[in-house]
């Protein structure tokens, strides 16, 4: 009896084991789904900065209690790459000579 039993004992321990890994797998899944929906990388008051993120709300910039705020503004898009133009002079053609 006990060489059945200590089996199958082990399988439901192991059974439960990864039902609950795949629980916690699929339970963050749902949570970064939520977390992606965050606006706040697209507003207009936020920083970027991890000491003050948001100059409005800085206690929930970033967090689910964000997804529907009220001072939501949207803010310019930001340039891939900075101006190339910057700290020529009107002049300047760019070229040698």
């Amino acid at each position: 009896m006990i060489q059945f039993l200590c089996p199958m004992i082990i399988w439901l321990m192991m059974t439960g084991f990864f039902a609950a890994v795949c629980y916690a797998f699929s339970d963050s899944i749902e949570l970064l789904k939520k977390l992606h929906g965050v606006p706040c990388d697209r507003c207009y008051y936020f920083t970027g900065h991890q000491q003050l993120k948001c100059a409005v709300h800085p206690c929930i910039a970033m967090t689910e209690a964000a997804m529907h705020c009220p001072d939501f503004v949207q803010a310019m898009p930001r340039p891939l790459a900075p101006d190339k133009s910057c700290g020529r002079s009107q002049g300047d053609g760019g070229g040698v000579g």
